[in-house]
């Protein structure tokens, strides 16, 4: 599942926090087949870029419109709630 030749693809390493973590697991592996954004990662998820309280790629905290390469690592983190 590498970028092969044509370099058309790419694997994108996702963390998930909170409420996603439960639904999605806590580290997935994303294939896209083209140059994409986070955006597309969250399509591949299903998953809302309201649920979101924070996006980070690689230790950066980013916009959803922010390019992706192969091998980045994306963290996606939704609200925390609780208390009393």
């Amino acid at each position: 599942m590498s970028a092969g030749q044509g370099g058309c693809s790419l694997q994108v390493k996702v963390r998930c926090f909170g409420s996603l973590s439960e639904r999605l697991g806590e580290r997935r592996v994303v294939e896209l087949s083209r140059q994409g954004t986070v955006v597309d990662v969250l399509k591949v998820l299903g998953v809302d870029a309201n649920q979101l309280s924070l996006v980070v790629v690689n230790g950066r905290q980013v916009r959803v419109s922010e390019p992706l390469g192969d091998g980045d690592e994306v963290m996606l983190v939704t609200p925390v709630s609780g208390g009393t």
